[in-house]
C-alpha cells in the first residue's frame, strides 16, 4: 500500500465521516470544517510533491554534527542503502495500525455513545493524518533540502542516480517520523482516557506508563530508520516528530472540546502535550 493509496483511503473515510456527521459529537458545520481545511492543505501538498529539479534549496548543509551522527547511526553506507520501514510500506503502516488499534480500544469497552465516539476518533484521526501529510508535503517542496544519502554521498550515488530529482531534494522534514509520531500520539490520549475511565486510580497508576512506553518507543524506532536509512538527518527527524505531536495534539482537542462543551466540563488546554505518564 503506497502513500497515495493510503492517503485515498483516508480521504474516503473523511467524505464519509462528513456525510454521516450526525453520528459524530461534532457538529456538521465542524465536521464540514474539518473535511474542508484537511483536503486543502493535503491537495496543497500534493502540489508540492514533483517540485522542480532546478529549485534552489533554501536549507541545504546538514548542521555541524549531523554528518558524524549520520554515520554512527546509519553505519557503512553504499547505495541503495535501505531498511524494513524504509519503503511506501513502511511509512503507511503505522498510521493503518493506529487507526485499527483506535476503532478497537474504542469498542473493546461497552459504554454509551461508544459508536459516537469511535466514528469521532477515526474521523479526527483521518483528518490529522491527512493535514500532517499535506503541511509536510508543502514543506519539502518549499526547503528542498538535499537528502543525506545524497548530500554526504554524493560520488557513490552518481552511479545510480541520474538526475537530481524532486524526491532527493525532499529531506526536511521526515514524513515517516511525522506520521508516526501523530499515530501513536493520538492513540495514546484515547488509551489513556480509556483506561482512566475503565480501571481505579490505583491500578491505572500502576499501568499508566505501558502504554507511552510502547508507543513513543515504536515511532522513535521509526525515527531511527530513517537516519540508518541516510534518508533525513537528525534535524529532519526531530521537527518531524515535534510536527505529529503538535498535530495530534490539536486534533485531540477538537474532540475533547466538543465533549467537554456537552458536558458543562471546562475545554482541556490546547497545547497539553502527552509525552508524560
Amino acid at each position: 500500500m503506497n502513500q497515495l493509496t493510503t492517503s485515498v483511503l483516508f480521504a474516503a473515510i473523511i467524505i464519509a465521516t462528513t456525510v454521516h456527521a450526525e453520528k459524530v459529537f461534532l457538529t456538521s458545520g465542524e465536521v464540514a470544517g474539518i473535511s474542508a481545511g484537511t483536503l486543502g492543505l493535503f491537495a496543497g501538498g500534493r502540489l508540492f510533491t514533483n517540485v522542480d529539479s532546478a529549485r534552489h534549496s533554501l536549507y541545504e548543509e546538514p548542521l555541524p554534527f549531523e554528518v558524524s551522527l549520520q554515520r554512527f547511526v546509519g553505519g557503512r553506507y553504499y547505495s541503495g542503502k535501505s531498511n524494513f520501514l524504509d519503503s511506501d510500506f513502511g511509512s503507511a503502516v503505522t498510521p493503518v495500525a493506529g487507526g485499527i488499534a483506535l476503532v478497537a480500544v474504542d469498542l473493546g469497552w461497552p459504554g454509551e455513545q461508544m459508536e459516537e465516539i469511535s466514528m469521532q476518533d477515526l474521523f479526527l484521526y483521518t483528518s490529522g493524518m491527512l493535514a500532517n501529510k499535506g503541511i509536510n508535503d508543502i514543506f519539502k517542496g518549499l526547503i528542498a533540502r538535499p537528502r543525506p544519502y545524497y548530500k554526504i554521498e554524493q560520488e557513490q550515488n552518481k552511479s545510480y542516480t541520474k538526475a537530481y530529482s524532486s524526491f532527493d531534494r525532499a529531506s526536511f522534514y521526515s514524513g515517516h517520523t511525522s506520521s508516526a509520531f501523530f499515530s501513536v500520539s493520538f492513540l495514546n490520549h484515547r488509551i489513556r482516557s480509556t483506561l482512566r475511565r475503565e480501571l481505579s486510580a490505583d491500578t491505572y497508576k500502576n499501568w499508566r506508563w505501558l502504554s507511552p512506553t510502547i508507543l513513543y518507543g515504536w515511532a522513535s524506532m521509526v525515527g531511527w530508520s530513517r537516519l540508518h536509512a541516510y534518508k533525513h538527518y537528525l534535524s529532519d527527524v526531530v521537527i518531524g516528530a515535534l510536527a505529529g505531536s503538535l498535530m495530534a495534539e490539536l486534533m485531540w482537542f477538537f474532540g475533547e472540546a466538543e465533549k467537554n462543551q456537552t458536558t458543562g466540563e471546562n475545554s482541556p488546554r490546547m497545547l497539553k502535550i502527552s509525552f508524560y505518564f
